[in-house]
């Protein structure tokens, strides 16, 4: 009897700290896109598509998701079209719209 308590409180243990750390899960590491979003990004002006108004911003990090996953949807679709480039006017149009989108997403600050 005190062998199958022990072992139906062991196994309760095990539950409810593997439930515990499964509520919680391990913080997710910048992608390498948005990590030089963090570091090169922040030392560029806006006007020149950098985030420099940015720095020490506590939502930085969540931004630079943001743009790093539209930045990489938009890549995969030009690897695709490969042959055809839109023009530079275009492709920095689109740029500050994903800015735009992202920083409305963490009520931060429009681009210039």
């Amino acid at each position: 009897m005190k062998i199958s308590l022990l072992t139906t409180l062991f196994a309760t243990l095990l539950l409810a700290t593997t439930t515990s750390q499964a509520a919680t899960p391990a913080p997710k590491s910048p992608s390498p896109y948005a990590e030089m979003c963090m570091t090169q990004g922040i030392k560029m002006p806006v006007e020149y598509g950098g985030e420099a108004d940015l720095k020490g911003n506590p939502k930085l990090q969540e931004y630079c998701e943001c743009f790093s996953e539209l930045f990489t949807e938009r890549a995969t679709r030009a690897a695709k079209n490969a042959g055809n480039p839109p023009p530079l006017e275009q492709s920095m149009k689109e740029e500050k719209q994903m800015r735009t989108t992202c920083r409305a997403k963490f009520n931060l600050p429009a681009p210039k």
